[in-house]
């Protein structure tokens, strides 16, 4: 219990803050950190202007229900990704594990009996790529023959790229336990903005849906070339060979991908079956609706996800040398940054998501009381999402998995009853959606962690959310006074309530947060490149030192 409120850093751990809520100085490891999470939120942001800037693209120039039925498509891609049965994850896990060891025999053990396994996957899930695609008329309430049409090989191709994907992974797993995230993320980010590019121009000169699917695939059979090369480059020990193959490492990947696979299954089955319940019993159009308010949600969880998996390997090597210490520690110094990350764009959805969505797509998009009950509902979800990425490091994640297939039920069964009999239209597909989440996510989650790392529930969450909520307590009042205002359109509410919810939080969170070590640091650091600028500017800068020769 002391471990967790400790002012000093153990060996391999975040730096607990202070009581004040501000972070401490950070050794090796949290600067490492910092540069896996910086990178990691910034192919987000290049994933938030691909996600914000395609479904306009597609809606201006195919329309609501061709919109729809994209959005059906990667649904069902999502159930098609489950055939990995959670072996990526397990890779990272014992890439980091066996690395921390330096035993690198049963490192590629993992790696070549993980890539057999997701061969395999990858030709069933080409296979029900093609089951879906044949099913996808009856799944789509009163579609037109265009979206049929465009339906069939939109999922076909998709869930191919989804299926290359798998074997894939492994590389990808093993960049992220050796905690290179920033070579991933260039990886990363170049495919996206390549596909975007590629859409728009295929969707300015007359392209339909199944073009854009067959560019997405294109670009993943590139990404994972670049993933394998770079893998082989950053781990030399690496041997790629069916001779190391070994049904030990296939209990270890099985035991510990199961667990895996149920929880992402069962988690992410709860947006995607949603989606496919609007779109069975409302339409295709809607579907285009409720999705763009459940994107903008699906995006902040992606972004506190992206800091929150840095950890994986972390909590591995720390678990590996018996650090249970140091594992207590992390656990609250990442929930708590977790909140300080999730606030601001929380209240900035709850209060600015009407105008926001209306600005982006248009407003027979904005729907602002679903959007207010799915943020409302993720609000104590999302920040519990480092202290799963702990549990996932510790392969003690098992009960959370169970949690999360209850939850899965239940919001079937919430669905169709609200639906269906109720009539609640996507206000009752939101609720469905937010009410298992929030007890597996947000109640059970937690629970787990603290009682797995002997820490009491209460204490952990008054440590990880008391200062970040008092800190954000000026951007919620700046918010509400903007929202309140009566300013002329939605652009001018969005533009004045982010500027100023920038401005006050900045201030806020330099004020509060940030330790003074890391602000004289920063200080310097532009003033030094203040100084290197202004040399740079003056006239015949670069030519003083040059010796004119005859």
């Amino acid at each position: 219990m002391l471990d967790a409120t400790a002012n000093v850093a153990g060996p391999g751990t975040l730096a607990a803050a202070p009581s004040s809520g501000t972070l401490s100085p950070a050794g090796p490891r949290e600067r490492r950190l910092v540069r896996s999470v910086l990178s990691n939120w910034g192919f987000s942001l290049v994933e938030l202007f691909v996600g914000f800037a395609m479904p306009r693209l597609i809606s201006d120039r195919l329309g609501q229900e061709l919109l729809g039925v994209w959005d059906v498509s990667w649904s069902l891609v999502f159930w098609v990704r489950w055939t990995n049965l959670g072996v990526t994850g397990a890779v990272t896990r014992y890439v980091a594990h066996y690395r921390a060891l330096r035993d690198w025999a049963r490192l590629n053990a993992s790696v070549n009996t993980s890539l057999a396994f997701l061969l395999l996957g990858c030709l069933l899930a080409v296979s029900l790529g093609g089951v879906f695609a044949a099913l996808a008329p009856y799944m789509l309430r009163e579609p037109s023959p265009q979206a049929v049409n465009a339906a069939g090989w939109t999922i076909i191709l998709l869930t191919a790229a989804a299926g290359l994907q798998m074997p894939a992974g492994v590389f990808n797993s093993v960049i992220t336990g050796y905690e290179r995230f920033d070579l991933l993320n260039v990886i990363r980010c170049t495919r996206d903005i390549t596909v975007l590019l590629a859409v728009t121009g295929l969707l300015l000169t007359g392209g339909g849906l199944a073009a854009c699917a067959a560019v997405t695939l294109a670009a993943e059979m590139l990404a994972s070339v670049a993933k394998y090369l770079v893998a082989r480059r950053i781990c030399p020990h690496l041997r790629l060979s069916a001779r190391y193959c070994r049904w030990q490492a296939a209990r270890e990947l099985g035991l510990f991908g199961g667990k895996t696979v149920v929880r992402d299954l069962a988690r992410g089955g709860i947006y995607h079956l949603s989606n496919l319940l609007v779109a069975g019993l409302l339409g295709p159009a809607a579907v285009a609706v409720y999705s763009r308010q459940r994107t903008l949600v699906m995006y902040l969880t992606r972004f506190v996800k992206q800091y929150a998996n840095v950890f994986i390997p972390a909590s591995s090597e720390l678990h590996a040398a018996g650090d249970l210490p140091a594992l207590r520690r992390m656990l609250v110094d990442s929930g708590r940054y977790a909140f300080y990350i999730a606030l601001p764009p929380i209240w900035l959805l709850l209060l600015l998501g009407g105008p926001l969505v209306q600005t982006w797509m248009g407003p027979h998009y904005s729907a602002t009381a679903v959007l207010s009950i799915l943020v409302v509902g993720h609000a104590l979800t999302i920040p519990q999402t480092s202290a799963y990425s702990i549990l996932m490091g510790m392969s003690q994640h098992g009960a959370v998995a169970l949690y999360e297939g209850v939850a899965l039920a239940l919001s079937a069964i919430l669905g169709w009853l609200f639906l269906g009999p109720l009539q609640w239209g996507l206000c009752g597909a939101a609720l469905a959606l937010v009410i298992p989440l929030t007890i597996s996510g947000g109640v059970l989650l937690p629970w787990v962690a603290c009682r797995r790392l002997g820490l009491p529930l209460p204490k952990y969450l008054y440590r990880v959310a008391i200062g970040p909520l008092t800190a954000s307590l000026p951007l919620l009042s700046v918010l509400g006074v903007v929202r309140a205002a009566p300013l002329p359109g939605p652009l001018s509410v969005l533009a004045i309530g982010v500027g100023l919810g920038t401005v006050v939080t900045a201030l806020t969170y330099w004020h509060w947060v940030v330790p003074q070590p890391r602000k004289l640091r920063l200080m310097h650091n532009c003033a030094r490149l203040g100084a290197w600028l202004w040399r740079l500017c003056r006239p015949g800068y670069g030519c003083r030192n040059v010796e004119v020769r005859s």
